[in-house]
């Protein structure tokens, strides 16, 4: 098997199982005060979390890190298919801009003992690498959330 140079790739695939349904799974991803105690790595806070969870809504997340450095993140729900399928546009926030748009799509399938969440996102122009470190750190904080 040949490793994966994410610095380099320009869509990020990643796979996790959790040990409850896809229901508390996908409602983990369209509750605030959820998503507020695992968004992002470990070393963050979620000061903000705004999710209007509908076809068009828009949702809006600032992480601060232990230096106190704000990290805001928006887009808008393209896809909502409760509790199978979850999609919406990814922007970081600098100086007032959004930067480069992805697509953040998640798909939650039941399976036995829990969910398998398969989240695609993509398409990256300069790879994946810190997008992947921040969604296993998320990944990890949801999985312990709802353990």
């Amino acid at each position: 098997m040949n490793a994966i140079d994410l610095t380099t790739t320009p869509v990020l695939e990643i796979t996790k199982v959790f040990k409850v349904s896809p229901a508390r799974v996908f409602e983990a991803f369209i509750t605030p005060s959820l998503m507020k105690q695992w968004w992002g790595p470990a070393s963050m806070t979620v000061p903000l979390c705004e999710l209007d969870a509908k076809l068009g809504g828009k949702w809006k997340t600032m992480m601060v890190n232990d230096e106190g450095e704000e990290f805001t993140v928006s887009g808008v729900y393209t896809k909502i298919n409760s509790p199978i399928e979850l999609e919406f546009t990814w922007a970081w926030l600098e100086d007032g801009q959004r930067g480069q748009e992805t697509t953040v799509n998640l798909k939650f399938t039941a399976v036995e003992n829990g969910t398998r969440l398969d989240l695609v996102q993509g398409s990256f122009s300069d790879g994946c690498q810190a997008h992947h470190e921040g969604w296993m750190g998320g990944l990890t904080n949801l999985e312990e959330l709802l353990a």
